[in-house]
């Protein structure tokens, strides 16, 4: 593969270098990165993470009407705290909780050794999101790649899913009018795309419209360890 030279600098941009984080993957960048989203947000800004490697030890929440750009899949990473990823709050996690959120260029590596359902998910999680945007990024060593619920028109396209204890990307309670496109995963520990959009499940309530109108399309899925390449 001919690996492209790291993206430039967008204009309109905030760097997270500016808030104190380094991008040699051994400080925690958590807050910096934090930080850089709030004034990004508030700027009406884009929140940019040069190329490097970069430590989250929890959650980080995108806001409506913000971007989340790195430097590309293979340039720009964050890790994981190998210590402390036995904590569920701990790990890896990207959350699009509102309105108009994307994420794009950059790489998760999570340090997940074990499958515990009651767990809440790490990698890519969608709660109550709407017209929000996955972009060219690659995930590695979760619990899944990405979950959704509760989510209207979400796309997803160009990334690269490996080495999962679950599922690769599954649209599961109340999603709708989303797609999946010109994605691969590999070696997951569920189906690699599932769509599975019940109204009835984990104590939702049934919403209107109903959920539906969601595409797969132009997607590869190489040995699932469990389960199926895709489930419906």
């Amino acid at each position: 593969e001919n690996i492209a030279l790291p993206l430039r600098q967008p204009a309109n941009s905030l760097s997270v270098s500016a808030f104190g984080a380094d991008g040699k993957g051994q400080t925690d960048d958590t807050e910096a990165v934090r930080k850089c989203i709030a004034a990004a947000a508030k700027q009406g800004k884009i929140a940019w993470i040069p190329a490097g490697d970069y430590k989250l030890t929890g959650d980080i929440t995108l806001p409506s009407d913000l971007t989340l750009q790195g430097a590309g899949m293979w340039h720009t990473t964050f890790v994981g705290d190998e210590e402390l990823y036995d904590q569920p709050d701990r790990r890896l996690r990207f959350k699009l909780s509102s309105n108009n959120s994307h994420l794009a260029d950059f790489a998760l590596l999570g340090r997940v050794k074990y499958r515990n359902d009651s767990e809440q998910n790490d990698g890519i999680f969608g709660a109550h999101g709407t017209n929000c945007t996955v972009s060219r990024l690659w995930v590695e060593h979760t619990k899944v790649g990405m979950w959704f619920y509760v989510c209207n028109n979400i796309v997803i396209e160009g990334c690269r899913i490996r080495n999962t204890l679950a599922d690769g990307i599954n649209f599961c309670v109340d999603v709708r009018n989303s797609v999946v496109q010109n994605c691969a995963t590999r070696n997951t520990g569920d189906d690699c795309f599932a769509m599975w959009p019940t109204v009835t499940d984990q104590g939702f309530k049934q919403e209107t419209p109903l959920p539906g109108n969601n595409v797969f399309r132009h997607c590869t899925g190489q040995m699932p360890f469990l389960a199926n390449g895709g489930a419906i």
